[in-house]
């Protein structure tokens, strides 16, 4: 008769278990070391290119009308102490150029409207969470240069098509969606650029790029026929409204007034955050 003496299988898995937890404790030590000497990995910068503009829609100035007509705008705006996305102090200013079809008949809620607006400015950087800024982009700010102004410029272009309606009842309300393209630059671009190099701060884009864009908008007429004017409130959504290092994203609304001789007014906000103050004349024909 000859005996065989059997491994011990349940020791093996506790020893198994217990390297496994050996690794992930030593891992998470690391990582935990890592994050207290460098910082946060995400603090990040944006083009501020990449900022809102009061690209607005401007409703037909007589509401009862069904002829296709063209409107041509020109507007000028202020940037009035914004922060963006690890930014501050942004104060500058710009100029729109808007162009809108209106069709007739039975289609005429729909129109198609293409917009180009140039801007610039002077900005500073700023760390939005001071608790997760990497340490070294925290000491540079610190610094004479990161103490200084930076200039910026920006480009937008966006297309759109929608639909407007009037209810015949003092209100009326609106969709578009569409495209818009960035391009922008300057000192603020070349420092982050050696930022990037330097610190490890990620760059959310390379000074340009595309997304799509959507507005939605609700108004009230002031007179039976807009007599005495429209107040319009508008939300618009593009990808690049993000605002923080979580990726977390705002919707700039816009209040504007149209008065029927074509002048308008208003302001474009992100609570606490930005501030645009704009004024304009659209042409019909």
């Amino acid at each position: 008769m000859q005996f065989r003496i059997l491994p011990n299988h349940g020791k093996k898995r506790k020893m198994t278990i217990k390297h496994s937890i050996l690794t992930k404790a030593s891992f998470a030590a690391i990582f935990c070391m890592t994050f207290m000497l460098n910082g946060c990995v995400g603090t990040s910068l944006r083009s501020l290119a990449t900022t809102p503009t009061p690209i607005v829609h401007q409703p037909r100035l007589d509401p009862t009308s069904e002829k296709s007509e063209i409107a041509v705008s020109a507007d000028a705006f202020g940037i009035v102490n914004g922060n963006w996305l690890n930014t501050n102090d942004i104060y500058g200013g710009g100029g729109i150029v808007s162009g809108t079809f209106r069709a007739g008949g039975a289609i005429s809620p729909l129109f198609a409207s293409a917009h180009v607006s140039g801007f610039g400015g002077k900005v500073n950087f700023e760390c939005m969470n001071k608790k997760g800024c990497k340490s070294g982009f925290q000491k540079w700010m610190n610094s004479d240069d990161g103490k200084d102004d930076y200039n910026f410029w920006g480009i937008q272009e966006q297309v759109m098509v929608g639909a407007e309606f009037d209810t015949r009842f003092f209100m009326n309300f609106g969709l578009a969606a569409g495209a818009r393209i960035f391009q922008g630059g300057g000192s603020y671009d070349d420092k982050r650029d050696e930022l990037e190099e330097e610190y490890k701060v990620k760059n959310r884009d390379d000074g340009y790029g595309a997304s799509p864009a959507v507005s939605l908008w609700l108004g009230f007429r002031i007179g039976d026929k807009a007599q005495n004017g429209s107040i319009i409130a508008q939300v618009d959504y593009a990808n690049e409204y993000i605002v923080d290092d979580n990726d977390e994203g705002v919707l700039p609304i816009t209040l504007s007034y149209f008065h029927p001789s074509g002048f308008h007014g208003g302001v474009t906000f992100v609570k606490n955050m930005y501030y645009n103050l704009y004024f304009g004349k659209t042409f019909t024909f």
